[in-house]
């Protein structure tokens, strides 16, 4: 440890780092959060000082170099992220700490403004505003923490971006939970992929299902020389209708994203003290089928997210296409994948020839 403590009202400067190879790791957080975190090293500049109610106010700057994150709730692998900077103006008080306004956070490329406010017991309120500028769309891909987003490895991209995310949180009612979140576009564009290329999904492929060990379990052809593989329009229409009911109505007219359904499921999940609903359109579906593992983390939701946000909005996918391949992969029973089966299975009849009954029950 190097630096200055000095008395309140003076700035203080002080810089942590390792002596050997190892990086240091702090020990309240594996204690109060099970999470390992560690670091190359941290720069600390802050200046304490107390307004006239006797509140402690700080500012200053905190930066890591080479910062690493091991939660299995954020990540089944460490996280790395190499440069992280926060540029903050704090207050603690008896009733709540919040991070001003115009607070700036940093992560490797990205850059914005940050707001934080958390009450005390007797005001449980919890709000978090992120906000940025528009930035070139290639600094969010080479900003992505190494050891998650393995299908975006290597991507490369043009135009720029916009993000905006709102929440409010009051503890003692859950359910008035305000969440309203947007990354918009201009002038985007992919010009090259990387570890996968998201459009082949609009041929032939191969499917692979794997149990919940992550084992491979399954594989097969998703085209028309797999005899239980069947086109949009060789499929009940009174099926397509039923599973959209019930999934995803709006499925033809959002891009990938509803807001309520989100805020459905973060308001089940902070109930449940778990990951127990996703809040998952179709389209969010079939990417987690089609590309990802099932691991209910953080990380896997971010790669998720990102992948629906440009098929969707890039129009890699068709929807007609994606919907298609969705009614040919889910599960309609224990080992029992696609529409075709699943009506052989329960009526002994092509998936076509449905009723409306028989779709409604499937």
């Amino acid at each position: 440890i190097e630096g200055d403590l000095k008395s309140i009202g003076k700035e203080n400067n002080f810089k942590f780092y390792s002596l050997g190879d190892e990086s240091t790791e702090i020990p309240f957080f594996k204690q109060k959060f099970n999470t390992s975190l560690k670091f190359d090293t941290l720069f600390l500049k802050a200046t304490i000082d107390k307004n006239k109610n006797d509140d402690v106010i700080a500012k200053g700057n905190l930066a890591f170099f080479n910062l690493f994150i091991n939660n299995p709730r954020i990540s089944k692998n460490e996280l790395q992220i190499n440069y992280s900077d926060l540029q903050f103006q704090t207050l603690f008080s008896d009733k709540y700490f919040e991070i001003d306004s115009s607070s700036v956070f940093r992560i490797n490329d990205i850059e914005g403004k940050v707001h934080l406010y958390l009450g005390n017991k007797k005001n449980p309120i919890v709000q978090l505003s992120l906000k940025t500028d528009s930035f070139p769309s290639s600094n969010l891909f080479n900003s992505l923490p190494s050891g998650c987003c393995n299908n975006l490895k290597g991507i490369e991209t043009e135009g720029n971006l916009l993000f905006n995310l709102q929440l409010k949180l009051d503890m003692e009612n859950i359910d008035s939970l305000k969440f309203a979140s947007e990354l918009s576009s201009k002038s985007f564009n992919i010009t090259k992929y990387g570890t996968t290329d998201f459009r082949e999904a609009n041929g032939p492929m191969l499917y692979n299902v794997f149990d919940e060990n992550n084992q491979l379990e399954i594989q097969y052809e998703m085209s028309e020389e797999n005899v239980n593989f069947r086109k949009l329009e060789d499929i009940s229409p009174y099926l397509k209708s039923a599973v959209m009911f019930s999934e995803d109505g709006m499925f033809f007219h959002h891009k990938g994203f509803i807001d309520e359904a989100i805020r459905a499921s973060i308001i089940k999940n902070i109930k449940e003290k778990r990951f127990a609903r996703g809040g998952s359109t179709i389209s969010m579906q079939l990417v987690k089928n089609l590309w990802l593992s099932k691991d209910k983390t953080a990380s896997r939701k971010l790669e998720e997210a990102l992948i629906v946000w440009m098929i969707e909005n890039e129009r890699l996918v068709s929807k007609e296409r994606m919907l298609e391949l969705y009614l040919n992969i889910i599960e309609w029973g224990p080992h029992i994948y696609g529409a075709s089966q699943a009506s052989h299975f329960y009526f002994n009849k092509d998936v076509e020839d449905l009723s409306i009954a028989e779709s409604a029950a499937i």
